[in-house]
């Protein structure tokens, strides 16, 4: 069951040499995918959320990590609470300095993506945040923390690869494939009935005949063409050759 209560209060609040330890994500999902350089790219949006204080534009959510919870529980608990979705948080983005204007004191924030899985219609803090779902480019617009924004940076970098990673992988799939299709095992109609026959065997069959027609066989080198002066011997002897080597 989801709490629909924000955690208040800071007694259990962690420090790093008097620095605030500060949690928190950025939750995305793929949309439908579509066709770029003849490739299909899965697109993907984020979700931002207004800040408390009215005209201090979107950000992303976070708060501060308790003594009482791992880095990880910290981030989904931020998320939840703020922007009212759950889903998986992934490997870390990163770790940035940052000073609070309104505390004047300097925190230390983690950030982590969280594929988001869930989007409720209720959740803690509704009643005082709006969130919405942006493309990058308009997320980097409406966030107005910098550091948050080299975070989403990190991000975008990390799926990139993952994108291309799937596409060399998708390549080297159909390559397999297109391999395995060419050593199907197709009937062939003959004297004796349907018999089968690879196609790779016959490939390699004709390769091995163009490569017999080509050898200079020991038996017929010129010297002793020319030493039995037969040209029907030359003839028996290279149909001789061919009969016992095949």
């Amino acid at each position: 069951m989801v709490s629909l209560v924000a955690r208040t209060g800071r007694q259990f609040q962690r420090y790093n040499q008097g620095r605030r330890l500060v949690v928190g994500c950025i939750p995305y999902r793929y949309k439908r995918s579509s066709p770029l350089d003849g490739n299909l790219r899965r697109e993907f949006e984020v979700l931002v959320i207004s800040a408390q204080r009215k005209g201090k534009g979107m950000l992303f959510p976070k708060g501060g990590w308790e003594m009482d919870e791992s880095m990880e529980e910290a981030a989904l608990r931020e998320t939840l609470e703020e922007a009212g979705v759950i889903g998986k948080v992934e490997n870390e983005l990163g770790r940035w300095k940052f000073e609070s204007k309104s505390q004047g004191t300097v925190h230390e924030g983690y950030m982590f993506p969280l594929l988001v899985k869930e989007q409720l219609d209720l959740w803690p803090e509704k009643n005082i945040r709006e969130r919405r779902w942006m493309t990058v480019e308009e997320a980097k617009k409406a966030c107005k923390i910098e550091w948050m924004r080299k975070a989403l940076d990190v991000l975008v970098q990390r799926l990139v690869k993952m994108q291309h990673i799937e596409e060399e992988m998708g390549e080297d799939d159909d390559r397999h494939q297109r391999e395995l299709e060419d050593s199907v095992v197709y009937p062939v109609s003959g004297r004796l009935g349907l018999r089968k026959v690879e196609i790779h065997s016959i490939r390699r069959f004709r390769h091995q005949r163009e490569l017999e027609d080509s050898v200079v066989y020991p038996s017929l080198k010129k010297n002793r063409l020319e030493e039995s002066g037969n040209p029907v011997q030359e003839n028996n002897n290279l149909e001789l050759y061919k009969k016992f080597s095949n």
